[in-house]
């Protein structure tokens, strides 16, 4: 890797606009650049004589200042510069305002790579691609809440350090190595005259000569656009002249403008806008909540996603990101935004799916840098199927609250629907552990589940506050390990439902309905074995929900409505079709929604006694319950009773009617209060992934691989060789160098070398 130079002379063109000068010095001089520099002022022969006598002002050992004779333009101005200096340098238009640490940064992504030559930071207006968040011709003002140099941290904070590979950097601020000068020379002012299109110029020409143009997507400085020759309209900023130097680009560099249209159609797709169009938007003055579940809320189909969608709805008071699994089996994540829609955020690499493993130090990290990039006030855990164990001790590590929501005992033991619950979860646990190990054959899973027990112990010690939907799932909990006596509070789930007007029992037929996902676990052989006893057919039936694994045997029964799917707005209208609605529950479960809709709905339920659903029932005195040994039977006697005295459909709507149902603003109401109870600082992490220069050079190889491949470069097989060697010679030895190969092997294929 090649040296950083000791110092850095910035160049400042100056021509009139002297408010924007002053406050362009001043940013300079006054902010922590973290990095040595000279400071040369050029006045481009400005006729506004306070110019000259500002600049005589400016006392300090790092300026130097000089005046042109004649006016030079932009081009020629800092040509000046560029051959006065005889190191790196920084042309800086004089209407920016840079941050602090602005040319550190810089520096660092400069030479995180030997093949760079240009750097150009984002910046809010007047930069093309580089304006974030949005970009090109669009102006960015700095949010309310924030003033520039928090805006620029914000910035810093939130960068994954991709340095981006681009054709073209741009003028308003780059960073050119000295090599690059030494190679290629400077600006073309014979070209392109005094302004406008000799930057991309200048970078087009230093791409040819093998070099990199990197984005810098950790620094943020504030650009006015136009300002710096704003007086002279009608020589330099004219529509007609950057509309000739355009044309004079593209007739130069006809591969620009194909590059350029293919960039403009997929938008502002880069990490960095991506992520910085989030804060912009969604961070606002708010603090966060990081919300962890097994899928997506969007189209929610299980319980808990419906759940948690109605969490994050109402929760406005706090900006809502959802971590998730998609159906790649990697990780999503996404903010729940004013109008109740989520946006997907950019995640490095992605979180690869690992069902039930304990520990993953390598998912740790990640789930760490991504907390290191929204800074959460709390994480939330919802449902952690599919993750690693171990990230639920990532929060505490990090000084960050966290919160377990048990909505499901999978969380205790996987596979669940082995837990009975008649006695304790470890109990239970235990048992089914035994008749693992009398298999003599899966050794390593009764292993497995022994130190999980282990584990999910410490992590209830761990985390900051555990909820529970219901003082049953309360009771487990605590029964499991005592040291969530002191931190477990009773949350019940959110019911809402529209209680249309009841037509209980007015059918000509008893109708009896299952809803929700039909599969053996929810009792899809129990509701079988019942539709298959009435023979007569004197009951109508209804199935609304996902049934793939039972619908050629559902599609067999005349009088059966099978309705695959449903909007769950939409649960009340077919509530209202049903009298009767079974939940022959096979495994035990922490909360069910359809119980709860059903009940508000004051529909008759059949329930098996088994988890918290079974013992709300029984407990209130909320319908029938029985065992799963004697549901079938018993269900079917309890319908044919019911057939003959329609009366009896209403035994339980006095108690129902006494049974407090929460609706989602209730619910959030109380976990507002679980959040606002937490103290929250603004902490400072170390971003693990800073300058992973491996992954930027793997980057960096593809992205000219393909330049090459579109622009048809007759020298690609010498350039591709070229960054080759400098990849290999530097990944050898570590563990990047075999991956790297691999890469390589397909270059040479696609680029047939």
């Amino acid at each position: 890797m090649e040296s950083k130079p000791e110092s850095v002379d910035i160049i400042i063109a100056v021509y009139n606009a002297l408010d924007y000068v002053k406050k362009s010095i001043a940013s300079v001089l006054e902010k922590d650049a973290g990095y040595k520099f000279r400071l040369l002022v050029i006045d481009d022969k400005s006729p506004d004589s306070e110019i000259k006598k500002f600049l005589k002002t400016v006392k300090d050992p790092r300026v130097e200042v000089f005046y042109n004779d004649e006016n030079l333009g932009y081009s020629g101005t800092n040509n000046r510069g560029m051959k006065y200096s005889t190191g790196d340098v920084v042309l800086l238009n004089s209407d920016t305002e840079v941050t602090e640490g602005w040319l550190k940064q810089l520096v660092d992504c400069a030479y995180s790579n030997d093949q760079i030559g240009t750097v150009s930071p984002f910046t809010n207006s007047g930069a093309g691609l580089l304006n974030v968040p949005d970009f090109y011709y669009k102006s960015n003002p700095i949010p309310e809440g924030y003033n520039l140099d928090s805006w620029g941290k914000t910035f810093n904070d939130i960068s994954i350090y991709s340095y981006p590979t681009t054709l073209t950097n741009v003028g308003y601020c780059m960073y050119i190595k000295r090599k690059v000068i030494d190679s290629i020379g400077y600006l073309d002012m014979d070209t392109y005259g005094k302004g406008y299109g000799e930057d991309n110029d200048y970078c087009l020409r230093a791409h040819k000569a093998g070099f990199l143009n990197i984005n810098d997507d950790s620094t943020f400085i504030q650009h006015e656009g136009g300002r710096s020759f704003a007086t002279q309209q009608e020589k330099y900023t004219s529509e007609a002249l950057v509309f000739k130097n355009d044309k004079v680009v593209e007739k130069k560099y006809p591969e620009v403008r194909a590059w350029l249209d293919r960039v403009l159609e997929e938008g502002p797709t880069t990490p960095m806008h991506q992520n910085w169009w989030f804060h912009q938007n969604f961070f606002s003055s708010k603090q966060r909540i990081l919300h962890v579940v097994r899928d997506s809320v969007d189209n929610a189909k299980g319980g808990i996603e419906q759940i948690i969608k109605q969490i994050v709805k109402y929760n406005d008071e706090y900006d809502n990101y959802i971590l998730y699994w998609d159906d790649k089996k990697a990780c999503i994540l996404k903010i729940w935004d004013e109008n109740k829609k989520s946006k997907p955020l950019y995640v490095k690499g992605g979180f690869k799916k690992n069902n039930y493993k304990l520990n993953d130090k390598k998912f740790d990290s990640q789930f760490k840098e991504l907390i290191n990039l929204i800074k959460p006030k709390v994480v939330h855990f919802h449902s952690v199927l599919g993750y690693p164990i171990s990230m639920l001790l990532v929060p505490n590590s990090l000084g960050i609250d966290s919160i377990l929501h048990i909505h499901d005992f999978s969380f205790f033991y996987p596979p669940y629907w082995d837990l009975s619950l008649s006695s304790s979860i470890q109990d239970n646990i235990n048992e089914n552990i035994n008749k693992i190990e009398s298999s003599n054959l899966r050794e390593k899973e009764s292993l497995y589940y022994k130190n999980r027990s282990v584990l999910i112990k410490t992590v209830l010690q761990n985390v900051d506050m555990i909820i529970a939907p219901s003082e049953f799932v309360k009771e487990k909990t605590v029964e499991f390990n005592n040291a969530a006596a002191n931190k477990i509070k009773v949350v019940p789930n959110p019911v809402d439902v529209e209680v249309l007007s009841s037509k209980n029992g007015t059918n000509s037929k008893l109708a009896i309905g299952f809803i929700g996902t039909f599969t053996k676990f929810k009792g899809a052989n129990e509701f079988l074995s019942l539709i298959k006893k009435d023979e007569e057919e004197s009951f109508d039936w209804v199935v609304a929900g996902p049934n793939d694994e039972f619908k050629d045997e559902l599609g067999q029964f005349k009088n059966l409505e099978l309705i695959d799917s449903f909007d769950h707005k939409k649960i009340a209208e077919i509530l209202n079709k049903i009298d009767v609605v079974l939940l022959p529950l096979q495994c035990a479960e922490t909360f069910n929604l359809v119980l709860h809709e059903a009940l508000k709905a004051n529909k008759y339920v059949i329930c098996t006694y088994i988890g918290a659903p079974g013992n709300i029932v029984k407990t209130y005195d909320l319908g029938k319950v029985f065992s799963r040994k004697d549901y079938i039977s018993k269900a079917w006697n309890t319908l044919l009773e019911l057939d003959k005295d329609r009366s009896k459909l209403s035994e339980f709507k006095e108690n129902i009617s006494n049974y407090k149902f929460l609706n989602a603003q209730e619910v959030v109401a109380q976990l507002k209060k679980i959040y606002d109870s937490f103290k929250h600082e603004d902490r400072k992490f170390d971003i693990q992934y800073k300058k992973k220069l491996n992954n930027l050079r793997v980057k960096s190889i593809i992205e000219t691989n393909r330049l090459i491949e579109r622009q048809g470069y007759s020298k690609k097989r010498k350039l591709i060789y070229k960054v080759i060697d400098i990849v290999s010679d530097q990944s050898r030895g570590t563990i990047l160098h075999r991956p790297i190969k691999k890469i390589f092997s397909k270059l040479r294929k696609s680029a047939k070398i």
